[in-house]
């Protein structure tokens, strides 16, 4: 299991991620939270509100993911991050396998 993560400044368009990497079974769950980000961009200081999409599915996914992700968003340069889970209960992850797999 691994959860990749990146955020994007609206809500549609982070829920239009989500909804796609479901349908096509590359992401067990996705949770959208709303964020105030302060970041570098371009040697100045951004302040603005962001959706964070925490995107859990199997570590044979996270390519798939990865090429969707910068497929469909709308930053220059979208942030993606890759965390790897180091333990899960096994009924989880069954449930996992058992919906990305089929």
């Amino acid at each position: 299991m691994i959860i990749i993560q990146t955020n994007t400044d609206t809500r549609k368009e982070a829920e239009t991620i989500a909804k796609l990497l479901l349908k096509d079974k590359l992401a067990f769950l996705v949770h959208i939270n709303q964020v105030r980000s302060f970041y570098l961009w371009k040697g100045n200081l951004i302040e603005g509100k962001e959706f964070v999409l925490n995107i859990k599915t199997l570590e044979v996914n996270s390519k798939k993911v990865i090429k969707m992700i910068n497929e469909e968003h709308s930053y220059e340069i979208p942030p993606i991050i890759s965390i790897p889970v180091k333990e899960t209960s096994v009924a989880y992850l069954n449930l996992m396998k058992d919906e990305l797999l089929k």
